[in-house]
C-alpha cells in the first residue's frame, strides 16, 4: 500500500509538471476569436466559393486532428473551417449554458467574427448533428446544405439518456491527475479510440490529441452538452419545419 501511494504521489507530481510543459508545445493551428467574452478556436484552409464547416462529435479531444484526413482531401476544392466548441481542443471554457441555441449562436458569431462568408455546407459528426441542424434552422439563408458523418438523429437523442455516470467521470479525472492516463495514451490501441485512424495523422497531431485529452477530460462544458442532449434534440424537433424539414 505504501509503495502504491508513493507511486501515485510521484505520478501526480509528474503530471502537474508535464501538463505545464505540454502547453509550450500546444500552439493553436488556427486563430482565436472572442466569442461571448472567451477565446474560441477556428482553423481554416483552402479556397473556394463555399465554406465547409465541421462540427465534431461529443467528447472529441481535438477536432482539428480528428477531421484532418477528410479536410486534407477537400481544401484544394473548397474552403474549410473546423471549430472547437468551448471545452474542446484549443478553445477556452465557458460559463454559458450548453443548450443548442447558445451553441449554434456561438458558431454563428465565430464564423462572422472570423470573416467567413456563406454559403456554408455544415458537416455534423455524431452529437454535432444537433448543432448543425439547429444552425440551419436559425440561419437558413446562410446554409447551402448539410452532410452527416454518423450523425445522430434528433429523434434518437430525444428519447435516449446519454448521461455518463459520476463514477466514470471521477475515475477518468483520477487517471489524468495521477499520470496513469498519460502512460496509457502512449499505446496505439488507446490512440485508436481517440482519432479515426492513427496511421492517417502525423506524430505532432497525435501529441496534440494526447494533450487535448489530458487537458479536457470530462470537463464541465463537455458534460453539460451530454446532459442537455435530450432537451437539445427536442428543440430541434420542435423547429423541424424550418429549412425544409418535413
Amino acid at each position: 500500500m505504501l509503495a502504491t501511494g508513493l507511486l501515485l504521489l510521484a505520478g501526480t507530481a509528474y503530471e502537474a509538471y508535464q501538463s505545464t510543459q505540454d502547453m509550450k508545445s500546444y500552439p493553436p493551428p488556427g486563430k482565436y476569436y472572442e466569442v461571448s467574452g472567451r477565446n474560441m478556436h477556428l482553423y481554416t484552409a483552402g479556397k473556394g466559393e463555399v465554406t465547409v464547416v465541421f462540427a465534431s462529435g461529443w467528447g472529441t479531444p481535438n477536432p482539428y486532428v480528428d477531421f484532418s484526413p477528410l479536410y486534407d482531401k477537400l481544401k484544394s476544392q473548397v474552403k474549410i473551417a473546423v471549430y472547437d466548441r468551448f471545452g474542446y481542443g484549443y478553445s477556452d471554457y465557458t460559463d454559458e449554458p450548453r443548450d443548442v441555441d447558445t451553441i449554434s449562436e456561438e458558431i454563428h458569431q465565430l464564423l462572422r467574427t472570423s470573416g467567413q462568408r456563406p454559403p456554408y455546407i455544415m458537416v455534423g459528426h455524431s452529437l454535432g448533428a444537433l448543432e448543425t441542424l439547429r444552425f440551419a434552422q436559425r440561419y437558413p439563408d446562410e446554409v447551402a446544405g448539410m452532410v452527416m458523418i454518423d450523425g445522430g438523429s434528433p429523434e434518437y437523442y430525444s428519447r435516449t439518456d446519454l448521461n455518463t455516470p459520476e463514477w466514470m467521470m471521477d475515475g477518468s479525472r483520477f487517471l489524468v491527475k495521477t499520470g496513469i492516463a498519460r502512460t496509457l495514451l502512449q499505446s496505439d490501441y488507446m490512440m485508436a479510440s481517440l482519432v479515426i485512424d492513427p496511421k492517417l495523422v502525423t506524430e505532432p497531431m497525435k501529441k496534440a490529441v494526447t494533450i487535448s485529452t489530458l487537458r479536457h477530460a470530462y470537463n464541465d462544458n463537455v458534460m453539460e452538452e451530454v446532459r442537455n442532449s435530450r432537451t437539445n434534440a427536442a428543440c430541434v424537433l420542435e423547429n423541424k419545419t424550418k429549412f425544409g424539414f418535413p
